[in-house]
């Protein structure tokens, strides 16, 4: 199998063409041998990858083929190796820093969604700030947001929303070889399975502190009816109070006064 295209051009694989142009010259205007500062070789053999993942994805009867020849492969999940990702985001944004500073400031919202997406995956927020860089559809941020996490979210994890719930808090905790995990269960058991089921055996075999929506509001509702039985409890206590003090001020009138 050939080298993942969209990955070396950190794009999704249903970006559009304007999108994966964009990426491929800002990809170019870091790793061009030019350009690049640090080791010459190291640039001109990600040019190189970047070149063919353009020619090939750029040319729709070429991506295609290229599709199709991936299409076994097309729904894992392989975690992205954090080092490597930090080094080449930062450079990324250094070449779209300038726009996109500019959108920040005028568009609510944008870098917390912007935010939220990368912590999924890099691919998606990159995507995502090209997207709307190259279309200037920045009042659509939210939804095109939307759509990204969705798509993401279906594309590995399926459509059961607790298997997707569980996928993202594992993401947001950097616990990514067990999302990967999770990806092949999923691929492997379908739709069909239960998908607690999977939940609950990841949580016991990882012992992870994860809570689905429904143990959260069991939580809250167990922490309810006890604060309701404690002030219960405290209501009958001071509700008695005042009868306590009648009959300890009569015991000690009867025992104090002279007879």
């Amino acid at each position: 199998m050939k080298q993942d295209y969209y990955k070396i051009l950190g794009v999704i694989d249903t970006a559009e063409l304007a999108v994966i142009k964009a990426a491929y010259k800002a990809l170019m205007q870091i790793y061009h041998p030019d350009r690049y500062e640090g080791d010459k070789e190291k640039a001109h053999t990600i040019s190189q990858e970047i070149n063919e993942a353009y020619r090939v994805l750029s040319n729709p009867d070429l991506r295609k083929a290229y599709d199709l020849e991936r299409e076994s492969q097309k729904n894992q999940y392989t975690p992205n190796n954090d080092d490597e990702e930090t080094e080449e985001n930062n450079l990324k944004d250094d070449v779209l820093n300038a726009n996109w500073e500019i959108a920040r400031q005028y568009v609510t919202n944008l870098e917390s969604l912007y935010q939220s997406l990368h912590s999924l995956s890099p691919e998606l927020s990159f995507t995502f700030k090209l997207e709307l860089l190259e279309t200037k559809r920045f009042n659509e941020a939210d939804a095109i947001s939307e759509v990204l996490k969705t798509w993401f979210l279906t594309k590995y994890f399926g459509e059961n929303k607790d298997i997707q719930n569980f996928a993202v808090w594992l993401l947001l905790n950097k616990k990514r070889q067990i999302a990967q995990e999770l990806n092949k269960v999923v691929t492997v058991l379908g739709e069909n399975f239960n998908g607690q089921d999977i939940i609950d055996k990841l949580k016991i075999k990882h012992n992870l502190p994860y809570r689905t929506k429904w143990e959260t509001q069991k939580t809250k509702e167990q922490q309810y009816q006890e604060a309701q039985k404690k002030n219960t409890e405290e209501a009958i206590q001071w509700g008695c109070m005042p009868i306590l003090i009648i009959i300890s001020v009569a015991y000690l009138l009867f025992v104090l006064v002279p007879k």
